[in-house]
């Protein structure tokens, strides 16, 4: 049986919250959102050592040519999660992205932030 794990479940194991278990009907499953998260931390290490322990298996989206959704998925049960890491990484150096963008529009929505900073984010974006 596959199972998706969540991030923050990830970070749960990591304070002994919660215990993630290596069993043979299990297959945990990850993602690249799980790398998006691991990137932000000082010690993505830590995240991709729970994921190797656990034999964590990969998901990933298949797209078409034109980078749209086709409805399937891959699953990569022979890949260690610091290759995947890396080569993530990788491709995220290509692409000039601030992922914190986004930040102050979130702050308001979510009822704080600062208005000024609102009112400049079509200049910033």
């Amino acid at each position: 049986m596959k199972v998706y794990i969540d991030h923050n479940i990830i970070n749960l194991h990591l304070k002994n919250e919660f215990i993630l278990l290596r069993k043979s009907n299990l297959d945990w499953v990850y993602s690249n959102e799980h790398f998006d998260e691991i990137r932000r931390s000082i010690y993505p290490e830590k995240y991709l050592t729970v994921l190797k322990e656990l034999n964590a298996t990969y998901i990933e989206l298949i797209l078409d040519r034109n980078y749209r959704l086709t409805g399937e998925v891959s699953f990569k049960s022979d890949h260690c999660p610091f290759e995947l890491y890396k080569i993530y990484e990788d491709r995220n150096k290509e692409v000039d992205f601030n992922d914190k963008l986004f930040d102050p529009f979130l702050a308001w929505i979510n009822g704080g932030g600062e208005p000024l900073k609102l009112l400049d984010f079509p200049n910033v974006l």
